[in-house]
């Protein structure tokens, strides 16, 4: 049984069902196609670095990982920890810097 609540919600599961039955890369072909989820009510273009950083991780390289925080929900899942499990750095993990932040 899936269950979510609320339109994002609904989208992220419909999004997560999609990526079982047909994979990785097609999901996030869905939820990056013109005109579908990336566009505002205006028509804008939305820019995600975490949809990118997604996209260009063709091979589910964080699969793995993914599939051990489901594992270990109730576990230590700090940044550290999660690094650790991955071979990174927690830097990796770190949001990037805009020009304006120190």
């Amino acid at each position: 049984m899936w269950s979510s609540a609320g339109v994002s919600a609904g989208i992220d599961l419909a999004l997560a069902m999609i990526e079982e039955d047909f994979g990785h890369t097609i999901a996030l072909d869905i939820r990056a196609a013109p005109g579908r989820l990336s566009e505002t009510s205006r028509g804008q273009s939305q820019f995600s670095t975490v949809l990118a950083a997604q996209a260009s991780d063709v091979e589910g390289r964080f699969s793995a990982l993914h599939a051990w925080i489901i594992e270990n929900i109730a576990s230590d899942l700090r940044v550290e920890t999660l690094a650790e499990r991955a071979g990174m750095t927690p830097r990796t993990f770190a949001p990037p810097m805009s020009a304006g932040r120190a």
